[in-house]
This record gives structure tokens, C-alpha cells and sequence, in this order.
């Protein structure tokens, strides 16, 4: 079940997207990157901050402004975006690896 998120933690949240999506290289989106990937790691870092502020709210019915700086906190490391792009970047490499080599044969 979806937790309303209290307006002050929500432009928050808002504020700190932002900023994440201008950061370029460490601790960011490699300007380079494909715009699919971009995002999907967007979407699962979403997904994993959600999880936490949730985590943090406990029982309450809202999420507050505390709740979400842990959960931001806790993801805003630099590895987490760059260990879910290097996952993403050796999936790609994989799956262009089976087909080089399916259409070898």
C-alpha cells in the first residue's frame, strides 16, 4: 500500500530528482549512457527510494521530510547509480556476446 507523502517531503524529493539527474559521471547519469538505460536505473532507484521512506515511516499513514532525508541518504552514496548501470552496461554486454555468438553458427 502507497503511503501519502507530506508536501514539504515531497518538493523535497522533487529538489533532490533534480539535482540527481544534472549530476554527470560519479554519482550521476553518465551523459553517454542510452536513454533506456538512463531510465531504468532511474525507475529502479525509485523504486528503492520509495522502499526505504517507507521503510523509515514505519506504521505512520504519511511519509515526513525525516523519513525521506534517511531514505535519500541512504542511496545517495555514488555506488548505488553506478553499480546498478555497471549491472545494466554487463547485461547489454551479454546479450550482444549470445547473439554474436548464436549467429556465428
Amino acid at each position: 500500500m502507497r503511503k501519502e507523502v507530506n508536501p514539504d517531503a515531497f518538493k523535497y524529493v522533487i529538489d533532490y530528482l533534480s539535482e540527481l539527474l544534472r549530476r554527470v559521471g560519479l554519482g550521476g547519469f553518465p551523459i553517454d549512457a542510452p536513454l533506456i538505460i538512463i531510465f531504468d536505473i532511474f525507475i529502479e532507484f525509485m523504486q528503492n527510494l520509495e522502499f526505504r521512506w517507507n521503510l523509515y515511516s514505519n506504521t505512520s499513514t504519511a511519509v515526513d521530510l525525516a523519513s525521506i532525508k534517511m531514505a535519500i541518504s541512504d542511496l545517495d552514496t555514488y555506488f548505488e547509480l553506478d553499480s546498478m548501470l555497471a549491472i545494466k552496461d554487463y547485461e547489454k554486454f551479454i546479450n550482444q556476446l549470445k547473439l554474436t555468438c548464436c549467429t556465428n553458427d
